[in-house]
C-alpha cells in the first residue's frame, strides 16, 4: 500500500502467445476502488474480483523506478 486509497501494481509482460507472462514489468502506482467494491466482492463470489486488473480505479502511466 502506498497512500491511503493507493497500492502500487507491478503487471507482467505480455505472453509472446506460446508461455505465459513471466517477466514483470515496472510497477505503477493506482488508485483502489472503494471499500464498497471488495465487500460487494466477498459476498458475490464474482471471478471478475479475482483479477487485479479489476481492483482500481486508475493507475498512473509513469513506472515507479525507486523503491519507496
Amino acid at each position: 500500500m502506498q497512500a491511503p486509497g493507493a497500492a502500487l501494481w507491478q503487471r507482467f509482460y505480455e505472453s509472446d502467445g506460446d508461455h505465459p507472462p513471466t517477466i514483470p514489468a515496472p510497477p505503477v502506482e493506482c488508485v483502489l476502488r472503494p471499500p464498497s467494491y471488495f465487500e460487494s466482492c466477498l459476498t458475490s463470489g464474482d471471478p471478475a474480483c479475482s483479477r487485479p486488473e479489476n481492483w482500481f480505479v486508475s493507475c498512473s502511466d509513469a513506472p515507479i523506478t525507486t523503491c519507496p
